[in-house]
């Protein structure tokens, strides 16, 4: 190892300790700051568990055609709404269960996890239908509200 001269008597310095909460992105100076979107912080948004469980109710609807997607652009990422944009437009139109209707799944129970500061990993269980199904979200707090930057329907 080398040394400069003048490093030998030195304290040593401790290292920079890890930040969890992401910066600030750097503003290039093409941003108006007025436009520009900037994390908040867990104390600044609502309650992550019934946002959770409604995020989720609308995204079922929508995968089964019963709501608009794009109710759900402001509070998807753009490359999630994409995602289920696509997916939509893929699959086929779901076929009436017996009886005359379409059996309609609802949120049956939420688990939210807050590993940082302005992040929730949440899991959802969504029954109706023939089988269960689980969903999975992260949700990062932009601009003073929740939005979902993952999101996996199992």
């Amino acid at each position: 190892q080398w040394q400069l001269p003048g490093e030998l008597d030195a304290e040593p310095q401790p290292a920079p300790s890890l930040r969890l909460v992401p910066r600030r992105p750097a503003l290039d100076e093409d941003t108006d700051p007025a436009v520009a979107e900037r994390p908040t912080g867990s104390a600044d948004l609502p309650d992550p568990g019934p946002w959770v469980a409604q995020l989720v109710q609308a995204v079922l609807e929508v995968l089964a055609r019963e709501r608009p997607r794009q109710q759900l652009v402001r509070w998807l990422a753009p490359e999630v709404y994409a995602e289920l944009s696509s997916h939509v437009a893929a699959a086929p139109a779901a076929a009436p269960a017996r009886g005359g209707g379409l059996a309609r799944r609802t949120v049956s129970s939420v688990h939210v996890s807050e590993p940082a500061d302005g992040v929730v990993e949440a899991s959802a269980v969504a029954v109706g239908g023939p089988r269960a199904r689980a969903i999975a979200v992260r949700l990062e707090g932009w601009d003073g509200r929740w939005r979902c930057t993952r999101l996996a329907v199992l």
